[in-house]
């Protein structure tokens, strides 16, 4: 994966896992993982503060923890990557959420990196509740939104999540990567992202203010 140019790295994974801010952290290794990135999440949380017509139209599938249906998601990754140069690849966190948005993203004929965060029900819940207690949660986050969430992931997202798979398997020789839990198996987000940098084979940051990951400093 020596040249990266036009290339969609999609990370996925059940809310709470940490799919997000692994691809911050990402970006703090990789010049190439700092501008082109989306979280679809946070996008469409933002679009809902500053347009009345499009908080009023998804607020209340939004707030129940339901998904938003797959024409409205399309259309804001494609605004996305329309917007996006080819000379550069482009980094999406909490897209594809469904078989339809899957075919979308493969209809795109774009060469695709997918990094799938694995974590459980019920670690997922336990840190919905920690961020809940704590109040740094999202306003859904509360028992009854949960199972909603848990159970379209189960629903929807794993159906596009393995169609994905099994296409870049086919088409692409295994261009996949997959991050255990860091609930059950520890570890640093930090050290996961610089073992992912190097797994992608993504360049390392030319210029910047961290400490080296050969510092003894740096070692999580």
């Amino acid at each position: 994966m020596s040249n990266f140019a036009g290339w969609i790295f999609v990370f996925v994974g059940p809310m709470c896992s940490g799919k997000t801010t692994l691809l911050k952290e990402l970006s703090k290794l990789s010049e190439l993982a700092v501008s082109q990135t989306i979280d679809i999440g946070d996008h469409l949380r933002k679009c809902k503060e500053n347009d009345e017509t499009f908080r009023n139209k998804v607020e209340p599938i939004m707030t129940s923890g339901r998904n938003l249906p797959d024409d409205l998601i399309n259309k804001e990754f494609k605004q996305f990557i329309e917007k996006a140069p080819k000379s550069a690849p482009v980094f999406c966190s909490g897209y594809p959420q469904s078989v339809g948005q899957t075919e979308y993203l493969l209809s795109l004929r774009r060469p695709i990196a997918l990094i799938k965060v694995e974590m459980s029900r019920e670690e997922a819940n336990n840190i919905m509740m920690e961020r809940r207690a704590d109040r740094a949660g999202r306003s859904d986050d509360n028992p009854e939104s949960f199972e909603n969430r848990w159970r379209e992931y189960e629903d929807k997202h794993l159906a596009g999540i393995k169609l994905l798979e099994r296409e870049l398997i086919t088409r692409y020789s295994k261009k996949v990567v997959i991050i255990p839990s860091f609930v059950r198996t520890g570890g640093s987000i930090q050290a996961r992202a610089k073992k992912l940098r190097k797994d992608l084979g993504l360049p390392r940051v030319k210029h910047r203010e961290i400490l080296s990951e050969t510092s003894p400093q740096a070692v999580a």
